[in-house]
């Protein structure tokens, strides 16, 4: 689920979907995608949306 604001519009917009269990990436998590300037601005890389990584899975 993803909330967001259109500020042309003035209005909250959603966005939901769903996925097949043979979609989703077992032992892998998602990579930050945004980063902090050194001026305090937060830039957002929409180009690293779906980057991942491994992760351990519980035993």
């Amino acid at each position: 689920f993803i909330k967001g604001y259109d500020e042309t519009f003035a209005q909250t917009v959603h966005a939901s979907t769903s996925y097949l269990w043979d979609e989703l990436k077992w032992g892998r998590r998602f990579l930050p995608m945004y980063e902090t300037l050194p001026n305090g601005h937060i830039v957002l890389d929409l180009e690293a949306i779906d980057a991942c990584a491994e992760a351990p899975l519980p035993e």
